[in-house]
């Protein structure tokens, strides 16, 4: 396994994030736009608060700064674990860039529906190519991970809080879909305007495999980026995000799609754009969206490769 001192460090700061969360009374009340987090929820402050302290507390000598969910890639923001900060400029001066969503999922109330993810990246190559290593703690204590080469999924079970090991953890490999059919999960954002966008989809959908009614998919959300690519690898989904063409202002950005996107992928997963080609989002883009259309390996995602325009339509 790569990365195994990196990985173990990112596994127990979002471990102690998740917690210190888990443990809060939240949601509470939300903060204004002057202050932490602009209108997020306060339980998210409490998370980073816990995650920033393991880091300092817990220096493993890794060479790394981290970037607060809310500021910009080139903020004097990056905190190192000696509690000093550094620039979007200054780097360089580490071998890897941690960006991190200390609850993706803030206002949904169930564990399952939670996650807190991080996501370490070469800072040379602020893309999902230059990520290194990759970490995703579903709040019912469920571990995937990527090693920077190969995907791992791990069922903690860990209630008491004591550490995993995760040289135990299994290879997460994605199923084929070689057809849609009433298996199939469409994943999303399905909230208000959007909705139209999944309606259309599946009505291409419908039509492109001339599919009878007893075979439609249906629609899933639990109303995070990150369940919804993950569905890819785990739940025979298909996740379609395409917010960032409609001028949408709430978009994924880095913190919600890096580290699944690269777990996914790891595990044989498809993440492409509305022209079929790999989504290669360069994050130090300030506000840079990113559209995006997910797919397990296999024969559905070799068509939509091939010709995307069939599948995805107008929409």
């Amino acid at each position: 396994m790569n990365n195994q001192d990196l990985l173990s460090f990112m596994y127990e700061a979002a471990h102690t994030a998740s917690r210190a969360a888990r443990e809060n009374d939240g949601p509470g009340e939300i903060v204004d736009s002057e202050g932490y987090g602009d209108d997020k929820w306060d339980i998210d402050q409490v998370a980073e608060d816990a995650l920033v302290d393991y880091m300092e507390s817990n220096n493993q000598e890794l060479d790394i700064a981290l970037k607060p969910e809310d500021a910009a890639w080139g903020e004097d923001a990056w905190l190192t674990p000696k509690g000093n900060t550094l620039s979007g400029e200054e780097l360089g001066e580490v071998e890897y860039a941690l960006i991190v969503d200390q609850v993706e999922g803030t206002k949904n109330h169930e564990n399952r529906d939670r996650y807190t993810t991080l996501a370490a990246i070469n800072p040379e190559n602020p893309t999902l190519g230059g990520i290194e290593a990759s970490v995703v703690l579903r709040w019912d204590d469920t571990l995937f991970f990527s090693d920077g080469e190969n995907a791992y999924y791990n069922p903690i079970n860990d209630t008491e809080g004591t550490e995993t090991n995760i040289e135990e953890s299994e290879i997460l490999e994605a199923n084929q879909m070689d057809e849609i059919n009433y298996e199939t999960k469409i994943r999303g954002q399905v909230i208000g305007l959007n909705a139209q966008d999944y309606a259309n989809f599946m009505e291409n959908v419908v039509e492109r495999y001339e599919l009878e009614e007893s075979e439609w998919p249906s629609l899933k959300a639990d109303g995070t980026t990150t369940g919804d690519i993950l569905g890819t690898v785990t739940d025979n989904s298909i996740a379609i995000d395409i917010r960032a063409l409609r001028g949408r202002e709430r978009l994924p950005f880095a913190q919600d799609f890096a580290a699944v996107a690269k777990i996914a992928m790891d595990a044989g997963s498809k993440i492409m754009n509305e022209q079929g080609e790999p989504v290669n989002t360069d994050f130090t883009e300030p506000g840079a969206g990113t559209a995006y259309i997910a797919f397990p390996p296999g024969k559905i995602s070799e068509e939509l490769k091939e010709n995307p325009s069939e599948i995805i339509g107008d929409i």
